[in-house]
């Protein structure tokens, strides 16, 4: 996720509690979603479900 606003972003993302950071500055995942501070990107890994 890339933020390049001035104010955060959120973005409602189901299923990426899981998700590990790579390379990340700004940006947190959670359960409900993903939540961008301002000019903040963030580069994820996603375990794979198996389906």
């Amino acid at each position: 996720m890339i933020n390049p606003r001035r104010t955060p972003a959120t973005a409602p993302v189901p299923n990426l509690a899981g998700a590990r950071p790579l390379e990340a500055r700004g940006v947190e995942v959670g359960a409900s979603g993903v939540t961008a501070a301002p000019y903040s990107f963030g580069i994820f890994a996603l375990e794979d479900a198996g389906m």
